[in-house]
């Protein structure tokens, strides 16, 4: 076979949540597959070092706007490279094309409320999900598979489409990445990343960005509350998040942010350690499909608290404290009981290890394979 895959912006410096999964599936990809042939078609960026790939594999970069890319320069791709199917990761795909396409729809977050109107969002934002919605519509019908990343979300898929065959969308789950192993010895780059990104002696962590779904400024409130409750002011540690932003768009004062650090981006080669020195990780966002964070902060050996909602019971099972996003006291009281708990920290640490080894790239890939052939073959 010869398969295309589209992941646009795995090349950038600074890689969200999709990008970093679809860098581990082809990665997984290349360890498990030896005789297809594999075309990877990719906005130019930074970060080529990224992907791990064996000789059926070949990177086809192009510089574009992310949707010139996908509906002018991708078509001519596959026909110049004759694929035998396209395989797009971001939740868009190319209107016209000439073989199978197979879509990854992470979630419909861009259908559940207006794109143009909806509140807290950037205009960046906004023409991203008023694209992503208007594409969807066009290329529903036209895909010869749908995959998404959790039960959750394949339940939503159906509920929105009811047109849809049912065995048409798949669930293959993600997975965290084998660096994110937690080795606590390593006490001379601990001590390099804490000068580099500014960490305390002791911290929670927690990653979000501007995007409302996120609940950053709820969490980073509910997180004074504990501390005010606790009567002790441990710092919280906000990757992804400007300090400006927070003053500005979130209405944090200058006393508030006394207690949290903000480094920006933490790089994922960095990620792992700084997850391991956190005494707790939250990921008490209100809406995901999937929640690849939650899993990283378990493979490395931190308790997680998270939220209730969407996919994250499913991806945490019982080893992670739930809480409401929407409710402030019942985050407080959950980072305030893992916190001061250490039995608790102890055996969600315990079931954290646990369950992340129900989750496997490897697996997923041959997951994917399955897929592959059944759309060449069929």
């Amino acid at each position: 076979m010869r398969i295309g895959i589209e992941a646009q912006r795995i090349f950038r410096a600074n890689k969200h949540g999709m990008d970093n999964a679809a860098v581990s599936l082809i990665n997984a990809l290349a360890l498990v597959d030896r005789q297809n042939a594999f075309f990877i078609f990719v906005n130019d960026g930074p970060d080529k070092d990224c992907l791990e790939l064996s000789d059926n594999f070949t990177v086809v970069s192009r510089k574009a706007s992310y949707a010139a890319f996908e509906q002018f320069h991708l078509p001519k791709l596959v026909a110049k490279y004759k694929l035998d199917l396209l395989h797009c990761t971001g939740n868009t795909a190319p209107i016209r094309c000439t073989v199978p396409v197979i879509l990854t729809l992470h979630d419909l977050i861009f259908f559940e409320k207006n794109p143009l109107f909806a509140q807290g969002y950037t205009y960046y934002q906004r023409f991203g999900n008023y694209y992503r919605r208007r594409v969807i519509s066009a290329v529903l019908k036209k895909l010869r598979k749908i995959i998404t990343v959790s039960s959750f979300e394949r339940n939503r898929i159906l509920g929105l489409f009811p047109h849809l065959n049912s065995n048409d969308v798949r669930v293959i789950g993600n997975a965290a990445g084998s660096h994110f192993m937690a080795d606590r010895s390593e006490e001379n780059k601990s001590a390099v990343l804490r000068e580099k990104y500014g960490l305390p002696g002791e911290y929670g962590l927690f990653l979000g960005n501007t995007d409302p779904k996120k609940n950053t400024r709820d969490t980073l409130r509910a997180w004074q509350i504990a501390c005010k409750k606790m009567k002790r002011e441990i710092p919280l540690v906000i990757g992804d998040v400007d300090q400006q932003e927070a003053k500005s768009r979130m209405r944090f004062s200058d006393a508030d942010l006394q207690t949290m650090r903000f480094p920006g981006y933490i790089e994922n080669k960095d990620l792992p350690a700084v997850m391991a020195e956190a005494k707790i990780f939250l990921y008490t966002s209100r809406r995901e499909s999937f929640g690849i964070p939650i899993l990283e902060a378990m493979a490395s050996g931190t308790p997680v608290v998270t939220s209730n909602v969407t996919s994250m019971p499913e991806v945490a099972g019982d080893a992670a404290y739930l809480v409401d996003p929407y409710d402030l006291n019942s985050m407080a009281d959950g980072f305030q009981r893992v916190l001061e708990d250490e039995v608790l920290a102890k055996e969600l640490i315990q079931k954290g290890l646990e369950r992340v080894q129900s989750f496997s790239w490897d697996r997923s890939a041959r997951e994917l394979l399955d897929v592959y052939t059944e759309v060449c073959t069929g």
